[in-house]
């Protein structure tokens, strides 16, 4: 099994998703190549919605509309992931710069998310 790397661009016309795949291994037909958002509002009851749109490699697309306090709280999710990612980052590369071996540096990245997840649940009770 390959571990493929995605590299988001952000070109203005909507996020491309890039995989950077381990040497030898190809895209999936599955794997997403393009990302389109659009802001609407429904002819039938007047109602906003975002269109969320996702094209894959071999041309196919698939679309969803949601309200937009579905899309906010999508969007809230990725940007908590987003910083989580880069916490959980600096946490392994500060265990590697200080010559702590990788298994450990996991298991310190894995405490953090431990923490993390206490936290939040303590937060939300």
């Amino acid at each position: 099994m390959t571990d493929d790397i995605y590299h988001w661009l952000d070109t203005g016309e909507g996020l491309f998703m890039r995989a950077y795949p381990d040497e030898g291994s190809e895209m999936a037909r599955d794997d997403i190549v393009h990302i389109d958002l659009d802001s609407g509002v429904s002819v039938f009851d007047g109602k906003p919605f975002v269109n969320l749109q996702f094209k894959r490699v071999d041309g196919r697309s698939q679309s969803m509309q949601m309200r937009p306090v579905k899309a906010r709280e999508i969007a809230a999710m990725l940007l908590e992931s987003a910083e989580a990612a880069v916490q959980d980052a600096c946490v392994f590369a500060f265990a590697n710069e200080n010559e702590v071996d990788k298994e450990a540096g996991a298991a310190m990245v894995q405490m953090i998310r431990e923490y993390r997840t206490k936290f939040d649940e303590e937060d939300n009770a």
